[in-house]
């Protein structure tokens, strides 16, 4: 782990590395891919559609300060699209529980932890793409300049650290130099008032919503305003990175029948007061790794039946609302998505998985996959990191994870 960059195999006392990989055949993954792409183009179709549509700009409930810049300017920036697409087995197939299109993460684990995996299987399985490696070439044709890479991100934290180390290891092994900067540097001037050297391309591993944080002195409204230099991902990504967007579709003209096929139907949940159903599970706008997600009738409120003040009379559905409160506050605007259907064996099984399959696109192109592996209902902080591994020169046939999806099965090396 600590050879490939990989800093934190531990949540807590919880092992994030899984000792078994996940073998997909070779039609399952290119099924995977197809609709992976197809929703990618979709995707940008809907972007572009929506960046010029101040009142759908506003429905997506994002902070007010990028609401002003994306009203003004929209995606303006020039460079490759990384986006990842978050795949999950159920009674009706594939389905897509969203996108993570602004600073989506999973390099580490797509690419070293899955080659290192393999290697050692000796199974002649292999991951089904290296996705840091297409984006390092990527950014390396839209660079501009003979500037270093700036590898933007928060670095006082090791998690976003480990994985700028790691690109900024394969940029140099390629030939580029790159640089790891914090976010506050990059279009910031000198003491002086100069200007400091412009990089030939930036590539951001920070969330959009926290650039306003960064404060006027940092320049943050230049990731949104400068076009003049290639970004990856630009900050206007964050149009379909709000779990809001998904309610946008039938106001746009835009075609989205992959959309509409493999992403259960979206609400807007409203006052979050209002009574909580068990077929939808309720997400803050812009959560992320789960951080938030509300689940009725499972999750950490069963723990809370007892409260402080002894009342055992409060139901479930209180619990939740109590918890919504909690975590976001009366006014936030959350919205829900229908619960994946399962077939009846696999939700009553003891131990079940929930097994998450993120397929990157780059440039329009699907390049390999971040695999995890959870045991509660949903996909968080503390899941597995899973290889994901692409059969050689086997017929398909069903697989197995657990909780028996058909196409895939889990062997421990």
């Amino acid at each position: 782990a600590i050879e490939g960059l990989k800093w934190d195999p531990r949540v807590g006392d919880q092992e994030t590395l899984c000792d078994r990989a996940l073998y997909v055949s070779r039609s399952t993954w290119l099924e995977l891919a197809d609709l992976a792409e197809r929703l990618d183009r979709e995707m940008l179709v809907a972007e572009s559609e929506i960046a010029t549509r101040p009142d759908l700009i506003r429905e997506l409930a994002l902070p007010r300060a990028i609401t002003k810049q994306l009203i003004r300017h929209g995606p303006r920036a020039r460079g490759p699209r990384v986006s990842r697409y978050d795949f999950h087995w159920t009674s009706d197939g594939w389905k897509v529980s969203e996108v993570n299109s602004d600073v989506p993460g999973g390099y580490i684990e797509a690419s070293e932890f899955s080659r290192r995996f393999a290697a050692l299987a000796e199974s002649g399985a292999r991951p089904p793409g290296d996705p840091t490696a297409i984006l390092v070439e990527a950014i390396r044709r839209h660079g501009e300049g003979s500037e270093p890479v700036a590898l933007v991100h928060a670095t006082a934290y090791s998690d976003d650290a480990q994985v700028m180390h790691y690109l900024a290891k394969v940029f140099r092994a390629s030939g580029t130099d790159a640089q790891l900067v914090g976010p506050e540097v990059v279009f910031a001037r000198s003491r002086t008032g100069h200007a400091l050297p412009r990089p030939s391309h930036i590539m951001r591993f920070f969330p959009a919503e926290w650039l306003p944080m960064l404060g006027h002195r940092s320049g943050w409204r230049s990731y949104f305003e400068d076009a003049s230099i290639p970004q990856t991902n630009p900050a206007g990504a964050i149009l379909s990175q709000s779990k809001r967007w998904g309610l946008l579709w039938d106001d746009l003209t835009a075609a989205l029948p992959t959309w509409k096929l493999v992403c259960p139907d979206h609400k807007d949940v409203g006052s979050v007061l209002r009574p909580l159903t068990q077929e939808y599970v309720y997400k803050p706008t812009l959560g992320r790794v789960g951080a938030g997600i509300v689940m009725p009738g499972q999750g950490p409120v069963e723990s809370e039946r007892r409260t402080d003040t002894g009342d055992h009379e409060k139901s479930l559905r209180q619990l939740q609302r109590d918890r919504c409160l909690r975590l976001v506050g009366r006014r936030s605007r959350w919205v829900s998505q229908q619960r994946f259907r399962l077939d009846d064996a696999e939700a009553s099984a003891e131990g079940a998985s929930q097994v998450c399959l993120g397929v990157f696109v780059i440039d329009g192109s699907a390049c390999g996959v971040y695999g995890r592996r959870a045991t509660g209902p949903w996909v968080d902080m503390y899941a597995q990191d899973l290889a994901v591994l692409v059969e050689a020169d086997r017929q398909d046939r069903p697989l197995s994870v657990d909780t028996e999806p058909p196409a895939a099965e889990v062997v421990r090396a």
